[in-house]
């Protein structure tokens, strides 16, 4: 990783199968590039951990978790952009968003796990052969196309699926509420 300006960034190999992500209140953008990377603005040195290991690309936000002890400014202050490539094909992908904002394209994967606290998740062009979603008090938007086996869990939050072909969907032990 190089700092430049304050801005930290990160070349990765080619050879990943499984993405991770779990960040607590900072704003993260997952976006198309021509090869994977890391930028983060608004951390202290090692406040990101970012690692490959036997295929798997994980990034940790270890920064201060303690809601009592977060600025406000904080989630407008830390950001980090993950770059993966276009059309890439991932085997699992693990999102977990506590406070903070996840807006991103492109995911393609075979497995997904998609969770948020009390924050807000927004994916576009997001495709998965088997899915588990759960959400707290925030909100996850989703529009893209979930095959396969797919558990969607809610409390108090809000959870917007916007899919390809609705009619390949059948919904069970679901509760709706007409607006």
């Amino acid at each position: 990783c190089a700092d430049v300006t304050g801005v930290q960034t990160c070349a990765l190999p080619i050879s990943i199968r499984e993405f991770t992500v779990s960040a607590g209140a900072c704003a993260a953008v997952i976006q198309y590039g021509s090869d994977f990377g890391l930028e983060t603005e608004g951390y202290q040195d090692g406040e990101i951990i970012s690692e490959v290991s036997d295929g798997t690309w994980t990034v940790r936000d270890i920064a201060d978790k303690n809601i009592l002890r977060i600025g406000r400014n904080t989630l407008s202050k830390r950001k980090m952009i993950l770059t993966i490539p276009k059309g890439y094909h991932f085997d699992s992908v693990n999102l977990n968003i506590g406070a903070g904002t996840l807006t991103g394209a492109g995911i393609i994967t075979e497995s997904c796990v998609l969770s948020v606290g009390a924050g807000q998740v927004t994916m576009k062009d997001f495709f998965s052969n088997g899915s588990k979603i759960t959400c707290g008090m925030g909100e996850i938007v989703v529009r893209g196309g979930l095959y396969g086996k797919c558990a969607v869990d809610c409390g108090m939050g809000a959870v917007r699926l916007y899919l390809r072909e609705p009619e390949h969907y059948e919904i069970g032990r679901a509760s709706c509420r007409e607006r």
